[in-house]
């Protein structure tokens, strides 16, 4: 494949709930992880290049692939990640993985974190009910949703967290890993702003009323 520089990489995960919301933009590098490559062809959505260890999922006819052993440290969806940061890409976009096996979601959420941990610009996870991202040392502004707004320390803490239109806004407060103080939080007006200047923090949003 080509080189990624400057390209966004799309990861489609093999669990995938409400609404579609993707449609490819120039120069995306889409990628599916394992069984992906079912929903990404549900919708569509031709891949350029499915990667995993085809354990849960045929491997299949007609698509590029690499083949994983089964026996392996790294998720499919951290396989992918790991080849979209190899070939140049700075923003990651995981389609689905919400649901299912809570275990495959906190990896997911994982996978997100050490995106952003290794130089990654952009690094969120959504599907047709939800939207995680993951913010280090940054300022971000995300448009009304009708459903709660919650934040979570990825590392140990997460300092001068603050977050502006919210229901319950904060200035330069404190998120730690044992603690949940940021959770089910609401929109109060059509932009929330939130900034954290150290820690990884997650960023969970939701369609539920």
């Amino acid at each position: 494949m080509a080189d990624g520089q400057g390209r966004r990489c799309v990861i489609v995960t093999a669990r995938y709930e409400g609404a579609w919301t993707y449609e490819r933009a120039t120069g995306d590098m889409v990628l599916c992880a394992d069984g992906g490559w079912r929903i990404a062809q549900a919708y569509g959505l031709a891949p350029d290049l499915v990667i995993g260890d085809f354990d849960s999922s045929a491997r299949p006819e007609g698509m590029e692939t690499i083949v994983h052993p089964i026996r392996k440290d790294d998720t499919d969806a951290m396989l992918c990640a790991r080849y979209g940061l190899e070939n140049g890409c700075a923003d990651f976009l995981l389609l689905g993985g919400f649901g299912g096996r809570l275990d495959h979601t906190l990896a997911n959420l994982q996978t997100l974190a050490y995106l952003k941990a290794h130089g990654a610009r952009d690094a969120r996870m959504r599907d047709g009910l939800r939207e995680a991202v993951v913010l280090r040392e940054e300022v971000i502004a995300l448009p009304r949703r009708p459903g709660h707004l919650s934040l979570f320390a990825m590392g140990d803490r997460c300092e001068c967290v603050s977050v502006s239109g919210a229901e319950y806004d904060l200035q330069d407060g404190a998120l730690t890993n044992c603690f949940p103080l940021g959770v089910s939080n609401a929109f109060r007006e059509d932009v929330v702003r939130l900034s954290v200047r150290r820690g990884l923090l997650l960023v969970l949003t939701d369609e539920t009323e």
